[in-house]
């Protein structure tokens, strides 16, 4: 299998965000406000999966996968758009800690 770039986000429901992000629903995200380094991951990749970490009774899950349409705004703050998400809700049971924005493992199917 191949490897894919996954970006971490907190759930939309989730009133403690680290980031400003933009979800059109629970599952598909528009645009994520980011740090340089995922903006370099994302620019590299031509398909992005979307880590949705778990809210209080809601696990974790690969809510969807994206293409980056642009990346703007100003350098230590990027924001990255994302265009024609694809529905993924494939499990996740890696728990991911604070710190870590983003990571490569194998693709979803």
């Amino acid at each position: 299998m191949s490897k894919a770039l996954y970006i971490v986000v907190r759930h939309p429901r989730n009133p403690n965000q680290k980031y400003k992000n933009v979800w059109l629903d629970d599952d598909r995200i528009q645009s994520i406000t980011t740090t340089p380094t995922v903006a370099k991951q994302c620019r590299e990749e031509s398909v992005v999966c979307v880590h949705r970490c778990g809210w209080k009774d809601i696990k974790p899950i690969i809510a969807c996968s994206v293409k980056v349409k642009s990346i703007e705004g100003p350098s230590e703050s990027p924001v990255v758009r994302f265009m024609e998400p694809r529905i993924v809700k494939g499990e996740r049971p890696k728990r991911i800690y604070g710190g870590i924005n983003s990571y490569y493992d194998e693709a979803p199917e």
